[in-house]
């Protein structure tokens, strides 16, 4: 294993064919729900959340990417409570945010969660909020970067969960394998 960028070990992907090979954990269910490595959650603006300017303010962009780890999660059948009630919950430890354009009253948007690298101790996740423009496309609205660790019973940082870190291993080799 290779040393990861924050000091914890990288986890290396195995020989393709080898027995220990993550492809295996990619079943068609989770390949539909994370085509091309990357999960996505359809929301739409509440007004509630608009601040004095009549956009989006900027601390409920974090909110909007929490809820699209959790549905990912979910999706992959890692809820987060079932996480927290075994005694190994998740919490994020760096969220860095990069705004490009503001949302807007009732507008339409996708958060979208991709794995960017496991190492032994975190799960470092790239995600987007992609504004859905009435021409028919999508407009980047932010970009972050999650880095989310798994606690022990003294909320310490703890090992990624082995069945976690080979899961998340494949969703980063199957988004890697996109041309």
């Amino acid at each position: 294993m290779a040393p990861g960028a924050d000091g914890g070990k990288a986890v290396q992907p195995p020989p393709p064919g080898s027995a220990s090979d993550t492809g295996h954990l990619i079943t068609p269910e989770i390949a539909a729900l994370f085509p091309g490595g990357e999960f996505s959650e359809h929301m739409q603006v509440r007004d509630y959340e608009l601040d004095q300017f009549n956009v989006v303010n900027n601390a409920v962009y974090s909110s909007y990417f929490q809820h699209g780890r959790h549905e990912a999660l979910a999706a992959l059948g890692h809820d987060v409570d079932t996480y927290n009630r075994d005694g190994t919950p998740l919490a994020l430890s760096q969220l860095n945010i990069a705004f490009r354009a503001p949302l807007r009253s009732r507008d339409k948007f996708r958060v979208t969660v991709s794995v960017s690298k496991v190492t032994a101790a975190r799960l470092v996740l790239n995600q987007r909020i992609l504004r859905q423009v009435p021409e028919g496309g999508e407009e980047l609205s932010a970009s972050a970067e999650a880095t989310v660790v798994f606690l022990d019973s003294r909320y310490s940082a703890s090992r990624v969960p082995k069945t976690v870190a080979r899961l998340f291993q494949a969703l980063a080799e199957m988004q890697a394998a996109e041309p």
